[in-house]
């Protein structure tokens, strides 16, 4: 969980994950954040976009990029432990990036990284006009509001999976 701190607005936390889908493609950057209980999704948007603009308007400490540093590190360590973990790194740096050896590369790279940099990096890659937003709202039917509902639905899928065997096409239904 991370706590992310809208513009005028409370802190929230929030469950965040942050990848490079496919990794060769440079230019795409995935945000994908969830709320915490009870927040809606257009409140966790605007929490998402402040952060993106103090990212962009304040420069990055010297701790807290080496806190970032450590944590990736730690996570090339951990990936390295076991060998199921290992094959998934090695098949998954030879997919995105041609070359099995880059996980042991990154583990040098970025120690010399300057705040300046990294701040440069957040204007180029977290720019406003090359956002893409998809709100994404669970299935009201996959989750039912009262228990009365819950029941109805219950019922339903009782009475269709005998004709509906597909787990799919009973949901779909």
């Amino acid at each position: 969980p991370r706590r992310l701190l809208a513009e005028g607005g409370p802190a929230r936390d929030l469950k965040l994950r942050l990848h490079v889908p496919g990794g060769r493609d440079v230019g795409l950057l995935a945000l994908e954040v969830l709320p915490a209980q009870g927040r809606g999704l257009a409140e966790l948007e605007q929490a998402a976009l402040g952060e993106m603009l103090r990212l962009q308007a304040q420069p990055f400490g010297q701790e807290e990029i080496r806190r970032a540093q450590r944590l990736v590190e730690q996570e090339l360590l951990r990936a390295q432990e076991d060998a199921g973990s290992l094959a998934h790194l090695l098949g998954a740096a030879t997919c995105e990036g041609g070359d099995w050896r880059l996980p042991f590369r990154l583990l040098g790279l970025g120690r010399d990284v300057t705040p300046e940099e990294l701040q440069g990096a957040a204007r180029r890659h977290l720019a406003s006009q090359q956002l893409v937003v998809a709100l994404l709202e669970p299935d009201p039917l996959l989750t039912p509001q009262d228990a009365q509902e819950g029941r109805l639905v219950k019922a339903l899928e009782a009475l269709l999976a005998p004709r509906l065997p597909d787990r799919a096409r009973l949901e779909a239904v």
